[in-house]
């Protein structure tokens, strides 16, 4: 009796033989009772058995198990092993690792063996550390600006920079105590506690007619909120810098934010350059609104197609006729049916239809798995194989699906049949009696 679809009842899997269907596990999908080469017995969904997944019981795993050396509770450098995580081919074993300083970590055998793996990272840190110190310059004693360095001291709790720098404690000419980066202080970046800054504000706001330096920071100026003063120049001009709304940076000084020369971070003068096609149309697209604009591209529109589609696309492409509608209109235009230049009649698209759906796909992968992924007429494994029915294909619509009228064939054997590609009605009795050969002797 034939085999219906999806039973994949006596077929081989690995070292499982399948016995017969049980009821669909817990993801409802079929499942399987198999017999391992071992003697248990074991149920698997067909899905872990069409894609490799499963091909024991287990003792698949046991197997390669016993071949490997345990190291659990052994150390290696920093590494204390807890115990078995997997074993992969080629890479073998990969324990569950426990480094000193608590970070946990899946290693390899010969990475813990050859030393190449000895702690989480944590081990290079350290070392890197030590040659820093040890390559250390002292600036004990040596004065920067207004600033003599007293001693080095710990990172500030302020600084959330995980790079491990130098940091010491200098004091100032006012008499004021601060803790500096060593390379701020051998690039000259900073020269005192903060009080020659505000002296130099002083003078700058002397200079434009004021009595102090005037602080912006929180002010707004057109859609530039001010976050921070970056720098004075030589010229005795801030500098600072601005979040704009559009979300971008940028630095201005104090000169062009309060004469509104700076406004925003260059977005509104763009905005101001693009031609509004709001409610405009182009083609099937009725233009809604602006989207977003794009520093290389421009601006891109918000449009409605008339088959009530939404899309987004760019301003070149509507003018330049690019873009016309959602896809509708290539679709539309394309011809179908007996318009079409390859139309044969209507059927088609029905076998099309058939060879391509998902049941299709399953029994030609069951064929070529259950041969071994052979040709069983040459015996080639290194050519094209494909499965060949046969009985035809559309002689006998309900053997289509049937496993036992499949076989597995190179495209050079499969051309010799006398129904390949429908060439033919009837039944080639020379591959149908080598099939039967070869499934008695599976049996």
């Amino acid at each position: 009796m034939s085999r219906s679809f999806g039973d994949l009842s006596g077929l081989r899997f690995g070292k499982l033989i399948v016995l017969e269907r049980i009821e669909n596990n817990k993801q409802d999908r079929p499942q399987y009772k198999c017999k391992c080469d071992c003697g248990n017995l074991t149920a698997v969904s067909s899905y872990n058995l069409m894609n490799d997944k499963t091909k024991s019981c287990g003792c698949l795993f046991s197997d390669k198990y016993k071949n490997v050396i345990d190291l659990t509770g052994q150390r290696f450098s920093r590494w204390l092993v807890l115990k078995l995580d997997k074993i992969e081919a080629p890479k073998g074993a990969f324990w569950i690792c426990q480094c000193d300083c608590g970070n946990i970590k899946s290693v390899r055998t010969m990475s813990l063996r050859n030393g190449s793996s000895q702690s989480c990272g944590c081990l290079h840190r350290d070392r890197v550390i030590e040659v820093g110190k040890s390559k250390l310059i002292n600036l004990v004693g040596m004065k920067f600006g207004r600033l003599t360095v007293i001693e080095r001291t710990d990172k500030p709790k302020t600084v959330n920079s995980e790079r491990h720098e130098a940091y010491w404690l200098c004091v100032c000419e006012c008499g004021k105590n601060t803790v500096v980066k060593g390379a701020a202080l051998r690039q000259g970046l900073i020269k005192s506690c903060g009080c020659l800054l505000k002296e130099v504000s002083s003078e700058i706001g002397k200079t434009y007619g004021g009595n102090s330096f005037r602080d912006l920071t929180g002010l707004k100026f057109g859609r530039l909120l001010v976050i921070k003063l970056n720098y004075i120049g030589k010229n005795h001009h801030a500098y600072w810098d601005c979040l704009c709304d559009c979300g971008k940076t940028t630095i201005s000084n104090t000169n062009s934010l309060n004469s509104g020369h700076a406004q925003s971070c260059g977005c509104q003068r763009a905005e101001s350059l693009i031609k509004d096609i709001a409610g405009e149309r182009f083609g099937r697209l009725l233009v809604i609104e602006l989207d977003r604009m794009e520093e290389d591209r421009g601006a891109y529109w918000k449009c409605l197609c008339d088959c009530g589609k939404e899309i987004v696309t760019s301003g070149h492409s509507l003018r330049s006729g690019g873009t016309q509608s959602c896809g509708c209109l290539r679709r539309d235009s394309m011809p179908r049916g007996v318009d079409h230049h390859n139309w044969k009649g209507g059927i088609t698209s029905e076998n099309r239809k058939i060879r391509t759906s998902a049941e299709y796909r399953n029994w030609r992968k069951l064929v070529l798995k259950r041969d071994n992924y052979t040709c069983r007429e040459c015996g080639a494994t290194d050519k094209e194989l494909s499965a060949h029915h046969i009985k035809s294909f559309v002689d006998f619509p309900e053997d289509r699906f049937d496993i036992n009228n499949g076989i597995t064939l190179c495209l050079d054997c499969h051309k010799e049949t006398n129904n390949y590609g429908g060439s033919a009605t009837r039944t080639d009795l020379r591959d149908y009696g080598l099939f039967h050969a070869l499934d008695k002797n599976n049996n």
